[in-house]
């Protein structure tokens, strides 16, 4: 009696493990430019979750203003921040191949 019920917890755990590892990871690109168009170098680019703003991932744009974020998740706030600028934030799911 005992080895059915070990059978049926291990499927169970079997399955539930096989569902999170489904989870998908999305990945946005985009630039950022200043009000002129010029490339903006080292803006800080991070993924805020809602609606208590942890941070989820970060990166930073490369010498040509491009950068690319993963995440699990498709909530959220990308903040780009950088010195002498306004700092903006835009939801997750409008960013993927934009110029900011």
């Amino acid at each position: 009696m005992t080895c059915k019920y070990l059978k049926l917890a291990l499927l169970a755990l079997a399955s539930v493990m096989s569902w999170v590892s489904y989870a998908q990871t999305r990945e946005i690109s985009g630039k950022v430019v200043d009000a002129d168009g010029a490339d903006l170098q080292f803006v800080n680019v991070v993924l805020l979750s809602l609606p208590d703003s942890t941070i989820v991932t970060g990166a930073m744009t490369d010498e040509q203003g491009m950068f690319c974020l993963s995440a699990e998740t498709e909530q959220g706030v990308v903040q780009f921040s950088n010195l002498g600028y306004r700092t903006v934030c835009l939801p997750f799911a409008d960013i993927d191949g934009q110029v900011v």
